[in-house]
């Protein structure tokens, strides 16, 4: 694909810690995955990071820049010595004022675009994360990661436009691809913490223990000293036949991509209880990644996964999520597997989530904006 001359470098501005590229999580990765396909493509892509506590420039990819600051005025002051695209991730409520001012001043040579990753289910804190917008909005439009965030957006910015997270190609899967042996394999993949599901997850692992039918799988990621990760670790352990592993959130690693998706190649039913759709970016990318793999996933229907997964028995109500999850696996059977694979390929198909075709995208929408 060629690159108009326009879009030879692309910035992404943020505060320190809304992006890391040691970092799991769905942000690091929406921005991790676009800029590496950018970089691949001959773009010179950098993250500007402020408030930093040190001062810092890493390249952690040929073409691929994150840049460390101590305060927010050296930021703006270097990225006010370039023109071109500026995708904005996260701002302090503190600079906000100072940032629109900025905006505003630079708005002839900066085109930003604001990039919004969640919806809040409480008003106030809602109104604070999109305030910023309503006061001025970016000459460049926003960029949402769910359809219904773009819908609650459009409201104060007609430029708003859905872009869901990339999945990289190593994720997805034929039908043919996906062999079933005798077991069905079950694996839960999340942070320890409550609004993910963890507790969910942890009372479904121990209610298939004594179904000799499932192959049960735990892959959880926590921050050190997280007191509340590690009482669900002990109770994770103590599950009788489950193969469980805990990672360090901060310790991303290239090849963690590709060990996620040889797990997910080998999982039939993929649990995501989640109990706030806000513990996670708005459209879940672990819920992609999981469709890529052509895993039964099995979630309540909030937000936008119903729209994403399109209707299937196994989006799950939040009210009695455990007990109906359960009644659903316990009668769960290989013929039933294989018809959601069918349903998954057409349905990843027809969302195109792939990285090179999502970065289509991203560069058809800021070549209309530039």
């Amino acid at each position: 694909m060629s690159i108009c001359t326009d879009l030879k470098k692309i910035r992404i501005f943020g505060v320190y810690g809304s992006f890391g590229y040691r970092q799991i999580g769905g942000t690091d990765s929406f921005f991790r995955r676009f800029c590496s396909e950018l970089a691949k493509r001959g773009l010179r892509v950098e993250f500007i990071l402020y408030d930093s506590p040190t001062i810092n420039i890493e390249e952690p990819e040929p073409f691929f820049t994150v840049r460390s600051v101590a305060c927010f005025n050296d930021a703006l002051d270097y990225l006010a010595k370039e023109d071109g695209p500026v995708l904005v991730n996260a701002v302090c409520g503190k600079d906000r004022l100072r940032f629109i001012k900025f905006r505003h001043d630079t708005k002839r040579s900066i085109c930003w675009v604001m990039v919004y990753s969640l919806l809040s289910e409480l008003w106030w804190p809602r109104f604070k994360h999109f305030i910023e917008a309503r006061l001025y909005a970016y000459n460049g439009g926003s960029l949402c990661m769910s359809e219904r965030l773009m819908h609650y957006v459009s409201h104060f910015d007609k430029n708003a436009r859905a872009l869901i997270p990339p999945v990289d190609k190593l994720f997805f899967r034929s039908p043919e691809e996906k062999m079933i042996d005798g077991e069905i394999h079950v694996t839960y993949i999340g942070r320890l913490e409550e609004g993910k599901g963890a507790g969910e997850a942890l009372q479904i692992l121990k209610g298939l223990s004594i179904d000799s039918r499932f192959k049960m799988k735990a892959v959880v990621y926590a921050f050190d000293g997280d007191v509340d990760a590690d009482a669900y670790d002990y109770d994770f352990r103590t599950i009788n036949g489950l193969d469980y592993s805990r990672r360090d959130h901060s310790g991303w690693e290239p090849m963690n991509d590709q060990i996620l998706a040889n797990v997910l190649a080998q999982t039939d039913v993929l649990l995501l209880p989640y109990r706030r759709i806000s513990s996670s970016i708005d459209t879940p990318l672990l819920l992609l990644e999981g469709m890529a793999s052509l895993c039964c996933c099995i979630c309540p229907p909030l937000g936008d996964i119903p729209k994403i997964t399109g209707l299937n028995p196994y989006l799950i109500a939040s009210e009695n999520f455990t007990q109906n999850a359960l009644v659903l696996l316990h009668k769960l059977d290989h013929a039933d597997i294989k018809l959601e694979q069918k349903r998954l390929f057409k349905r990843c198909k027809e969302l195109a989530f792939g990285t090179e075709s999502a970065t289509d995208q991203l560069l058809s929408i800021l070549k209309r904006e530039v």
